[in-house]
C-alpha cells in the first residue's frame, strides 16, 4: 500500500492515525445508522507501530454509551502488543474520543 511506504522510520512502519479513524467510521456507521455522527475529543496517546510488512496486529474498539449526555458515546481503540491477550498490559491504547449523534433531518424542498 503506497501511504503506509510514506510512514517508515527506522525500518518500522508506523500505520497512519487516518486508518484508525476509518474504522471508528465504519463502526459509526454500523451503530448509528439513523443518526449524523461527529467525532470530538480524539486524541491519539500512541502510534500503532509494525516491525514488519507482514506483521498483523489484533485491534480492539470499545464504544460506551455515556451514562451522563445523551446521544454522546466514548470510544478507545487499542492495539494488542504481548503475547497474553487476557493480559490487560498486553493493550496498548492507540485512540479515544467521543461520538456525538444527533438525529437525522429529512430536508424536502418543493419547486
Amino acid at each position: 500500500m503506497p501511504v503506509i511506504g510514506d510512514h517508515v522510520i527506522n525500518n518500522f512502519i508506523i500505520v497512519p492515525a487516518m486508518f484508525d479513524l476509518g474504522m471508528l467510521l465504519e463502526a459509526q456507521i454500523h451503530l448509528t445508522n439513523e443518526f449524523v455522527t461527529v467525532s470530538k475529543d480524539v486524541t491519539i496517546p500512541s502510534a500503532l507501530i509494525l516491525k514488519t510488512w507482514d506483521e498483523s496486529r489484533a485491534t480492539q474498539l470499545i464504544i460506551k454509551l455515556d451514562s451522563q449526555q445523551a446521544g454522546v458515546r466514548s470510544f478507545d481503540l487499542f492495539s494488542y502488543r504481548h503475547v497474553d491477550q487476557t493480559d490487560s498490559n498486553s493493550w496498548q491504547l492507540n485512540m479515544g474520543g467521543k461520538i456525538i449523534m444527533e438525529p437525522k433531518i429529512d430536508v424536502y424542498t418543493h419547486s
